[in-house]
């Protein structure tokens, strides 16, 4: 069963998360940018506009075809209102995540088999749960509310048993 739609409470959870496609500024830059990689190699005139250096014909094309592939992509996201988040689930004891469209599975991690998380800053922040057995679980970053350092923390202090890595 899949349950995205959870009902905003008083005291909302700090470690529930949930973000859609249609909301996410995000997914309208690339659909922009898309639409703008798709849109330049028509406005270029080779005869005014490449005097100074070369502007090969092929060049143009793998710039329709990125744009129309990020386009492409982030439109798609918003048609299929795709969403993605996260929640904990005191009940049983496990943490619910889901990622794609509307009506696709939730995935359960129990919490009693997570024994380490792993918060690395650097270009991005990348975060990797592990199990007792140090096998990676999967948890993708953008399921989890932001900052994941806070995330973590607050996964940490409410489960003594798993050991919080932050990484600088």
């Amino acid at each position: 069963m899949n349950n995205l739609l959870h009902p905003p409470s008083a005291d909302p959870d700090p470690l529930a998360h949930q973000s859609r496609a249609r909301t996410t500024p995000t997914i309208y830059l690339v659909l922009l940018f898309g639409a703008l990689f798709m849109w330049a190699p028509f406005a270029i005139t080779p005869e005014v506009d490449c005097r100074e250096y070369p502007c090969p014909l092929w060049l143009r094309g793998v710039a329709f075809l990125l744009g129309a592939l990020f386009g492409c992509g982030a439109l798609l996201a918003i048609v299929r209102g795709m969403v993605w988040g996260g929640r904990l689930d005191s009940t049983t004891g496990e943490i619910l995540w889901w990622h794609g469209a509307p009506g696709d599975r939730e995935h359960r991690i129990p919490v009693a088999q997570i024994s380490r998380i792993i918060v690395t800053h650097g270009d991005s922040v990348s975060l990797s749960l592990r199990d007792t057995e140090g096998r990676r679980v999967v948890l993708p970053a953008e399921c989890v509310p932001p900052p994941i350092a806070e995330w973590a923390a607050e996964m940490g202090r409410r489960f003594p048993h798993i050991e919080i890595e932050i990484n600088d």
